[in-house]
Order: structure tokens, then sequence, then C-alpha cells
């Protein structure tokens, strides 16, 4: 769709503006998106890593509509920050791929992505199908309350907030059985997708004595972070855990 207006001697011109790439997948990302602009000798790609700096990611679409690129690719750090920069490049007639992330502005060129929605859900699928194995075997007391904690993602990404949705409304509606009336969904930790950044929260939590049965994580760093920091501490071996990514 993209070639119809150019000359055989013009260059296609793709801005990608990466959220950050301090982890595997999203070099990985990267890596695949150059070689796949290396394929064609007449597309030009042009790399920005926000590096996780909302202002700079906005700086960099601002850069990419100011070019008249043929293409946006992003991968927005923040839903609401980045919609107005995205509305701006549709407005020029500059298509906008999104991916991994949303914006609040919904009229974008097209999203690749997960349903996070959908990921929250499952999570919490698993939780409560082990908690119902357990109470139908008598492994749990029926009486006892299945204290759960959530480790959110980086408040105000599209994957952080849809994830956190379809946890909690998949057990507002467990609550309606018998299992589910025990279920206590304790306040959640803030965490940005990084292990450090939940290092802290947890073990004051640990240490306040809050007994825990299941610890959902985002994603598998902050998982497993989790998983280590619970081992000095004394009801270690009572928590799952449950990561994704």
């Amino acid at each position: 769709t993209l070639g119809c207006k150019k000359k055989d001697t013009d260059f296609y011109k793709i801005g990608f503006s990466q959220a950050m790439s301090d982890d595997k997948w999203r070099k990985s990302m990267n890596d695949d998106i150059k070689d796949a602009a290396l394929l064609d000798p007449k597309i030009k790609l042009i790399y920005s890593d926000a590096e996780n700096n909302v202002e700079n990611q906005i700086q960099q679409i601002e850069t990419f509509i100011k070019d008249s690129l043929d293409l946006i690719i992003l991968s927005p750090i923040k839903t609401k920050a980045l919609s107005p920069v995205v509305e701006k490049a549709i407005l020029n007639n500059i298509p906008v791929i999104v991916i991994d992330r949303k914006t609040t502005f919904e009229n974008y060129t097209s999203y690749i992505g997960t349903d996070n929605i959908l990921v929250g859900e499952l999570a919490a699928k698993i939780i409560y199908g082990k908690i119902k194995t357990n109470r139908r075997n008598n492994i749990d007391n029926d009486i006892k309350t299945v204290n759960i904690l959530e480790i959110t993602g980086q408040a105000g990404s599209s994957p952080a907030d849809e994830r956190s949705i379809g946890f909690r409304n998949m057990f507002e509606r467990f609550e309606r059985n018998k299992y589910g009336k025990k279920i206590n969904l304790l306040k959640p930790i803030n965490g940005d997708w990084n292990a450090k950044s939940i290092i802290n929260p947890l073990k004051d939590l640990l240490s306040s004595g809050q007994n825990i049965d299941y610890i959902f994580a985002q994603n598998d760093r902050m998982a497993y972070a989790a998983w280590q920091i619970a081992r000095n501490y004394k009801n270690k071996n009572n928590i799952k855990f449950i990561g994704v990514d």
C-alpha cells in the first residue's frame, strides 16, 4: 500500500520508535525489524530508542512527522501520553502501526500485539482452578481465606492496565461461586516491568507478616524476582507464582 505513490528511485522512509530495549524480547524485536528492512533496498529504516522516557518518544514521533516519513512504527511507553502525537501523525496522512502497546487514540492504522485482558483472565483462571482443586481434595480448609497478590507493570501502559482489568474482573465473576467467596485480592504492588522495582515493596509486605498464597506478576522478570525475594521468608513454601511473557 505504500508503493502506489512512489517512483522507482524513491526510498520508503520508515520510522521506528521503540519504547525501551532493556530486555531480550525487545532486543529481538529490534533485530527482526532491522533485518526485515535490510531485505528491501528501497526501505530506509530510521530507528529510535526512547529509553523509557515519554518526552523522548514524543519528540521522536514529532521528528518523524516533520520529516514526512512514509510510515511510523511505534511501541508507546504510555497509553494516554502518546495519543496526541499519534493522532497528529494520522492527521498528517502518515500511517501508524502500533505494536505491543496501545494508545487511547484508536484510529491508528493497525495494532500488532496480544489481547492483554485475556492474559489477565487466563492468569486468574489458573489460580482459581488450583483453588477449586485444592478445596475439592481437602488440601485447603474451606474456611481459609486465600490471599492473592498482583504485581503490575508500568502504570499507564496498556498491557499493565488491561492485564489488571482482566485479572480482577475475572475474580469478581468467581465471587458468585462457592469457591470464590474466600478469595482476597491484596492491594497490588506497582512495578515498572523490571525486577528491581518490586524488591523493596515486596520485602516490606513479606516482613509485615502478611500471608500470601499466590503471586501473579505481569511479566516473568518480576515473577522471578518475587520468587527470589520470597525464598528468604518463612512462608516461602506456601506461595505459588504465576508469571507471563
